[in-house]
């Protein structure tokens, strides 16, 4: 079965569940039309990012036993549902129901997505081409939202705040309909049906226990990301102290992206200008650390938006480069189960943070804690047990 034709329908997939219109707007939105609190924002977040760690390895299950495809399909269209229902009304305990349903759709796609571009690749015997499709389909991604982002500001100074969240649902159910065109690749689902639901969440698991070079791998992957995540939350706020005007925002968040695409679509060769794989996976941790520092102690808005793309572009960006290289060490039948549960530790890392930055926020500048964040980045980076050899091709 040729499946040469899933690569276009996963990368446009993920181009649709990328376009996040209320990104360029979204603390503006919590504040003014939410009417919430700062702190009441990254509770929701911590709230959000429970689920996803509750869901994650459930969900890749379903993944594994009854279908990537519909595991996307199912992801997507909740998640379409989801931003109707958040923008009905400025209520927090809409936010919190909300929350809920975009977890359960992030987490259904979460894993399932990798698995299926891998399997794919499998089947047409293009293992080798993983970076390049990975780096891709994370381009794909970032594109939608830089395209919402852009976008996004343009409903939000038109018709207010709560439409861009609104028509968020449109790319969503579009994306849904589009998976439902991709060929499911045979690829272990035999072995995962037999299995059984539970024992396939065990096995999935239980990879990591049998393999060190797994455990480092993903260790490495989600201290970055779960540090990085808080560049999204504290730019606008950094940028507004310096009376940056709000309508410039979606421009902003879209050069934090178009940075990401940027690194995201040359991994191969950023590998080989940093001398190695290893060497640039410490320079981008150490970057990241450095960058937030860099935004913490900004004079201007133009220092701060400099410190804001360079951390977000190395920060944000190399789960997806790891995750390329995780995958040598997965079989098919237990990838999107494996992939879940580090999607899951990363997800439970950044929920934990959440409450931690949300309560230090209450007793410290915002200043102090970026200053924080920044040092625990650094030494991430310096007490990496990465080696060469983890980083198979």
């Amino acid at each position: 079965m040729k499946l040469t034709s899933n690569l276009p329908k996963l990368y446009l997939a993920k181009f649709l569940s990328g376009v996040h219109l209320f990104s360029a707007v979204l603390v503006p939105f919590f504040l003014d039309w939410g009417k919430i609190s700062f702190s009441q924002i990254l509770f929701l977040q911590a709230w959000f990012m429970f689920w996803i760690f509750a869901l994650e390895v459930p969900t890749g299950a379903v993944a594994d036993r009854f279908g990537r495809k519909m595991s996307m399909f199912s992801g997507l269209f909740i998640y379409g549902i989801a931003t109707v229902i958040y923008a009905s009304r400025p209520d927090f305990y809409i936010f919190l129901l909300g929350e809920f349903l975009m977890a359960l759709g992030n987490a259904l796609i979460s894993g399932a997505d990798s698995a299926l571009l891998y399997d794919t690749l499998k089947a047409e015997k293009r293992e080798k081409e993983a970076k390049l499709h990975f780096g891709r389909i994370e381009s794909a991604h970032l594109s939608g939202i830089l395209f919402g982002s852009i976008l996004g500001g343009f409903v939000a100074s038109s018709f207010g705040l709560r439409y861009p969240v609104l028509l968020t649902a449109i790319p969503r159910f579009l994306g849904a309909f589009v998976t439902l065109t991709i060929k499911e690749p045979s690829a272990g689902r035999a072995t995962s049906r037999k299995r059984g639901y539970f024992r396939t969440i065990f096995a999935g698991i239980s990879i990591f226990k049998k393999s060190p070079a797994l455990r480092i791998l993903a260790f490495d992957s989600v201290s970055i990301a779960a540090v990085s995540y808080f560049i999204l939350w504290f730019y606008q706020p950094a940028l507004s102290g310096f009376g940056f005007p709000i309508g410039y925002f979606g421009l902003i968040h879209a050069s934090l992206v178009l940075g990401q695409m940027l690194l995201s679509a040359n991994f191969p060769l950023i590998e080989r200008v940093s001398g190695g794989k290893r060497k640039y996976l410490f320079y981008s941790a150490l970057g990241t650390g450095l960058s937030i520092l860099g935004l913490a102690l900004s004079p201007s808005a133009e220092f701060a938006i400099f410190f804001s793309i360079l951390g977000a572009s190395l920060g944000l960006t190399r789960y997806a480069l790891i995750s390329s290289y995780m995958n040598k060490y997965l079989k098919s039948s237990e990838r999107a189960t494996a992939l879940s549960a580090v999607s899951m530790a990363k997800t439970g890392g950044i929920a934990l943070g959440n409450l931690a930055v949300g309560g230090l926020m209450a007793i410290l500048p915002g200043k102090a804690v970026l200053l924080g964040l920044g040092g625990l980045a650094i030494a991430f980076s310096f007490f990496s047990r990465v080696e060469e050899e983890h980083l198979r091709e």
